[in-house]
């Protein structure tokens, strides 16, 4: 009572109210077999907490050990090294046949380079826009760019692709949700 500091019936987010820690303790004084049992139950409850831990690590583990493989993938196209990224892509169960198909892409654009960055990705999309009609090449670009981590670029690969298909009016709609930079380079191809 002397420690609490509060009243006898308030109780806190990590304590029981003071009565009842002081008729805890009067229990535990004169009842002995509730000091084991209490002991016996805070053990059961650690079990099951490492249980549960075990549990849920190993659980994180698992699927650490099941994204490693595209993990790599992602990794090798953000440092650019297509080739490589094209080599361990090929062991992924999943991989659509689409994103094969870009990383065989951005392999054979990357040759016998180290490496192919982004920004000469960008430069080489921007060549295109400026040809005026090469929608299936720009989609192409743009789809390399979205492997590489830019997911702006997604819509920009939508815009192309309507285009490419003869569809202005989609391709007028989805505009929208590109990045300003390529909106002004698709905004005279719709114009026309």
């Amino acid at each position: 009572e002397r420690v609490s500091g509060r009243g006898p019936d308030a109780a806190g987010w990590r304590h029981f109210s003071t009565q009842d820690r002081i008729a805890f303790l009067w229990r535990a004084w004169t009842e002995p077999d509730l000091r084991s049992r209490f002991r016996a139950r805070l053990k059961r409850i650690a079990r099951v907490g490492v249980v549960v831990f075990v549990l849920a690590a190993g659980a994180q583990l698992y699927g650490l050990i099941e994204a490693y493989p595209g993990d790599q993938v992602r990794a090798q196209l953000a440092f650019g090294d297509w080739n490589e990224a094209l080599d361990r892509g090929r062991d992924l169960p999943d991989l659509e046949d689409e994103d094969l198909a870009l990383l065989e892409l951005g392999a054979q654009l990357q040759g016998d380079r180290a490496r192919i960055t982004a920004e000469e990705l960008e430069g080489g999309l921007e060549a295109i826009f400026k040809l005026g009609d090469a929608w299936q090449r720009a989609a192409e670009y743009a789809g390399l760019l979205v492997l590489t981590g830019r997911g702006s670029m997604a819509p920009v690969v939508e815009v192309c692709e309507a285009l490419q298909s003869g569809d202005a009016e989609v391709a007028r709609q989805l505009l929208e949700g590109c990045p300003e930079r390529w909106r002004a380079l698709l905004e005279p191809a719709l114009a026309q």
